[in-house]
């Protein structure tokens, strides 16, 4: 027989972890609010980082180089078709 008394060990964690949660969420919004222009920067500097990256590397591909259009129809090609599977996930 179960004993009434006894705490629940799974909601004493599930008030940790909400506890922790607040405490790291409230701390968080604080820092982005006092530095707004720091994080913007390094947000920005890092999109340009991964765009350089990749444009060095599609530099590197001899075939791209030849045929810039074609690259242009694959980037066409993979938004419509992530357009599409994302219309079709979202319905359901």
């Amino acid at each position: 027989m179960i004993n009434k008394k006894m705490k629940d060990p799974i909601k004493d964690i599930e008030k940790i972890l909400k506890q922790t949660n607040d405490f790291s969420e409230k701390r968080a919004e604080t820092t982005f609010k006092k530095y707004p222009i720091f994080f913007s920067l390094f947000v920005t500097l890092g999109f340009v980082s991964v765009l350089h990256g990749i444009e060095l590397i599609f530099n590197k591909i001899q075939f791209i180089q030849n045929n810039p259009y074609l690259l242009v129809i694959i980037g066409l090609i993979i938004l419509i078709s992530t357009g599409s599977i994302y219309k079709i996930v979202d319905r359901k």
